[in-house]
């Protein structure tokens, strides 16, 4: 039944730091219990299998947060998670499509989840970093500020600041 829950992203779990004034939320695929602490599990599907290092570069801070979300609710989490794998090991002339199934178990950190969150929560406070052409995920502030350029009378230097405009609770999906 808190499986049910957990798995729905209107109903999964929350964490509250008042202290921020911001709650963190996210929806578990699956969770395991060990010795009577819980394990996030989390399903992926690609169209190659994982490369040495991609788990932890793309997923880490997915199941740190999973964890957090978890001990934060007053369940004892493991200091292990599990990443499951499906990818393509073959596929026939018909379409009928043969899946691998790779687990991977990574490290867990509760504690790493909430360092990053509070982070994430402070930098709204930032202004924006400008783009750097060694960061993988630059391209789409180089974007929002042209689309944002071209929408308006006015041309502007700067991309719009992303922060909440209300005092209300800043509220963070995962």
């Amino acid at each position: 039944a808190l499986m049910n829950l957990w798995r729905n992203w209107r109903t999964g779990l929350e964490y509250a730091d008042e202290r921020l004034n911001a709650v963190l939320f996210g929806a578990l695929d699956e969770c395991l219990v060990h010795n009577g602490k819980y394990v996030p599990l989390d399903y992926k599907t690609r169209g190659s299998a994982p490369r040495d290092g991609d788990s932890e570069r793309y997923y880490q801070t997915q199941l740190d947060t999973y964890a957090l979300l978890l001990s934060s609710n007053g369940y004892p989490v493991e200091n292990f998670c599990y990443l499951v794998y499906y990818y393509p090991k073959t596929v026939e002339a018909q379409g009928q499509v043969t899946f691998a199934v790779y687990p991977i178990e990574m490290t867990s950190d509760p504690e790493r989840a909430r360092r990053r969150f509070e982070e994430a929560v402070h930098s709204l406070d930032e202004p924006l970093p400008q783009p750097s052409a060694r960061c993988e995920y630059c391209t789409w502030h180089t974007t929002l500020a042209q689309r944002v350029e071209s929408s308006t009378s006015e041309p502007t230097s700067k991309p719009p600041r992303l922060k909440p405009k209300t005092t209300e609770q800043a509220r963070f999906n995962w």
